[in-house]
């Protein structure tokens, strides 16, 4: 077979390979999300299964083979790879309830263990095709398992900063596993099976379609658009909430990043967004505020509603939210509200102001934490941007007492750090051993509440349920030593 021929599929296999891995995350996080938990699991699980593919790929190699079985192997682990297109929610759905971890695992090992084993005998049948001279088993090997691995930077670079900005998850994945059944088809022709060849361009086209026709199928069930950002995967979807029509921003299943009332569309959904108004019993005329966590600034749009003659700034990574929000969510852009692409981390660190409260909002879910956004020294950075009598509000997801109650707890433990005054509050009556939203509220000396004769419903109800973390459980976390992971693990238990 033409050496120059082996070196390009090679290549192109290395380059598939790593495509596959970053696009994992994609493809997993909508039912883990996008913790270090879920790329341990993806990168280990990966390799591993390489290089089972590298010990039989090499014992088969030895008993001799021919062109037409390296074309074997691109077909089978097509077959795979547009099965992972199709599985993740019949997958996710068998395991419900297994934790982060043990469906992290599950989803990995099901949907990429396969297509990557057969990905790892590719170079070890190159290598046997190529061999002519035992005297040149050094440099043919080295080269092309350079070759592998110049592929798979490729791979990663065009993966991670080209494809996933342009194209959706699902388009990816049929693009890999079409790019596999094309050089299975280059190997036929050049084994002058034109017949065979014809047949997998067919396949090929047939697959390639596969994606619009899933696209179709699923706004059939309420989703709007399935929309991959440099930083996640968004769901849009209509579908009802709490018995009235509505339209969610989701980056996972039974995950509510956002949304809007469709009927009531500058009426706050979620409970604890309502909850938030609690900063202005200390601070009854804020001026201006900060809000770390966009959304589809539904919050934005409620605060200067209520003070129509402040500014807010809005801080999230995610250059593409604004966007979506115009486009999907009926925001129309105020002066008054200022975005800003950044991560609030950097944010707060860089910037030099006197917010009169600043509201964070960056835990989407218990699936994925940003640990730096929790860190006493983000807090610190808080506290320096916080005018003196300005107040800090922020949603925390967790269990309120007992194992699983300690990432809570170690909020609140880093927030004492900081503030002499912290207060947490149950947003809804639930059980305090089930995960739930908790709003904490943070402040300097001297501030003070100032409720007046009335008080709103839902304040009035997050007042009532004032409660104090439970000290043992509870760790200061630090940039150096933040174990989130370990605690969202402890909260699924």
């Amino acid at each position: 077979m033409n050496a120059y021929l082996l070196g390009f599929i090679v290549f192109i296999s290395g380059a598939t390979v790593m495509t596959l891995e970053l696009v994992g995350s994609r493809v997993l996080s909508p039912f883990v999300g996008n913790s270090t938990v879920v790329w341990t699991s993806l990168i280990g699980i990966v390799l591993a299964s390489l290089s089972v593919g590298y010990v039989w790929g090499g014992r088969i190699a030895d008993r001799g083979i021919k062109p037409i079985n390296l074309a074997h192997v691109f077909i089978g682990a097509s077959v795979f790879v547009f099965l992972i297109a199709i599985l993740p929610p019949y997958i996710a759905s068998m395991f419900v309830g297994g934790g982060i971890l043990g469906l992290t695992l599950i989803l990995t090992i099901f949907l990429f263990t396969p297509a990557t084993l057969l990905l790892g005998m590719v170079t070890p049948f190159a290598l046997k095709l190529k061999i002519h001279n035992l005297g040149e088993v050094g440099r043919d090997a080295g080269g092309l398992y350079a070759l592998s691995t110049i592929g798979s930077i490729v791979g990663t670079f065009l993966g991670g900063l080209v494809l996933v900005s342009f194209w959706g998850t699902n388009a990816i994945i049929v693009g890999c596993g079409v790019a596999l059944l094309l050089l299975a088809v280059t190997i036929f022709l050049s084994e002058r099976k034109r017949g065979v060849a014809v047949l997998l361009l067919v396949c090929a086209l047939g697959a390639s379609l596969f994606s619009t026709w899933a696209s179709a199928l699923a706004e059939e069930n309420g989703l709007v658009a399935d929309i991959d950002t440099r930083y996640s995967r968004f769901w849009i979807i209509d579908t009802p909430y709490r018995g009235e029509p509505a339209r969610l921003l989701s980056n996972g299943v039974d995950i509510i990043q956002s949304g809007i009332l469709l009927e009531k569309p500058y009426e706050l959904m979620s409970a604890y967004t309502r909850s938030f108004d609690i900063a202005e019993l200390f601070v009854p005329e804020p001026q201006k505020a900060l809000l770390v966590g966009a959304g589809v600034f539904t919050q934005p749009k409620h605060f200067i509603r209520r003070n129509p003659g402040a500014v807010i700034d809005v801080v999230d990574i995610d250059s593409r939210l604004e966007d979506i929000s115009r486009k999907y969510f009926g925001y129309i852009p105020d002066d008054r509200i200022k975005s800003i692409v950044l991560d609030g981390r950097v944010y707060l660190n860089e910037a030099d102001k006197q917010y009169d409260i600043i509201y964070m909002d960056a835990f989407p879910s218990y699936f994925s934490i940003p640990a730096h956004l929790a860190s006493r020294e983000t807090v610190e950075m808080i506290e320096k941007n916080l005018a003196q009598n300005g107040v800090v509000v922020a949603n925390i997801i967790g269990k309120v007492e007992g194992r699983g109650s300690e990432f809570v707890s170690s909020v609140y433990a880093t927030y004492k750090e900081v503030f002499p005054n912290v207060h947490v509050y149950q947003v809804l009556d639930r059980e305090k051993s089930e995960i739930q939203n908790v709003v904490l509220l943070a402040y300097r000396d001297g501030v003070e509440m100032e409720v007046g004769e009335e008080v709103e419903e839902v304040l009035a109800g997050v007042l009532s349920r004032e409660f104090t973390p439970e000290p043992e459980r509870g760790i200061v976390l630090t940039d150096n030593f933040s174990p989130v992971e370990k605690m969202l693990l402890l909260m699924q238990l």
